[in-house]
């Protein structure tokens, strides 16, 4: 039987280790299947597919479009507030415009 801790899963997904870790204290991994004094623990069969749909939609970041929305609309609030936008959102929303 094979299992995977933290350093194994950051391995398996090539991310680091405290990226993993950050992961399971937010609570966005399944529930491991033992707490050692090292760590969470799974088994294979439980984590294995979880690895897979994460590699899955790290290597199609449009799979999840809540992500890129956000992003889209956070990258043009910051352009406006810049002055790097391209003037078609003129509107004053939250008085930073100086009207």
């Amino acid at each position: 039987m094979r299992f995977y801790g933290i350093a194994e899963m950051a391995e398996a997904l090539g991310v680091p280790r405290l990226t993993v870790a950050q992961w399971h204290r937010r609570g966005k991994l399944p529930l491991p299947d033992a707490k050692l004094r090292m760590g969470p623990v799974w088994t294979a069969r439980r984590i294995e597919p979880w690895i897979t749909r994460t590699k899955a939609r790290r290597k199609d970041p449009g799979s999840d479009t809540r992500v890129r929305a956000s992003d889209r609309a956070a990258a043009a609030m910051l352009a406006d507030l810049l002055g790097n936008g391209d003037g078609a959102d003129e509107q004053d929303h939250d008085g930073l415009n100086g009207s």
